[in-house]
C-alpha cells in the first residue's frame, strides 16, 4: 500500500478516499467498486467531454496484509 500512496503523491493525484474495515465479499460493482479490508482512492482529474465533463478517479483494494487485491478506474460524467 505504501507504494501506491507514493505513486499517487508522485503523480500529483489527490488521495481523497480511505476506508478500513471488514474484508468482505462485497459486489465489486458497488461503490467504491473494489474488494478489500483497506481501500484507498485518488482523483486523477477531469476533462471536458461533449456535451458534459468527465471526472476520473481510481480505487485500490488491499487485503489484511496490505497486499493489492483489486483495482478499478471510474469515469463519472456530470450532466445537466
Amino acid at each position: 500500500m505504501a507504494d501506491v500512496k507514493t505513486l499517487i503523491e508522485e503523480q500529483g493525484w489527490e488521495l481523497n478516499y480511505e476506508w478500513r474495515g471488514e474484508n468482505s465479499d462485497a459486489n465489486p460493482r458497488s461503490y467504491p467498486y473494489v474488494r478489500g479490508g483497506h481501500i484507498i482512492g485518488a482523483y486523477f482529474g477531469h476533462y471536458q467531454g461533449f456535451p458534459w465533463r468527465a471526472d476520473v478517479d481510481a480505487f485500490w483494494g488491499f487485503d489484511d496484509e496490505e497486499r493489492l487485491i483489486d483495482f478499478h478506474v471510474r469515469k463519472d460524467y456530470d450532466t445537466l
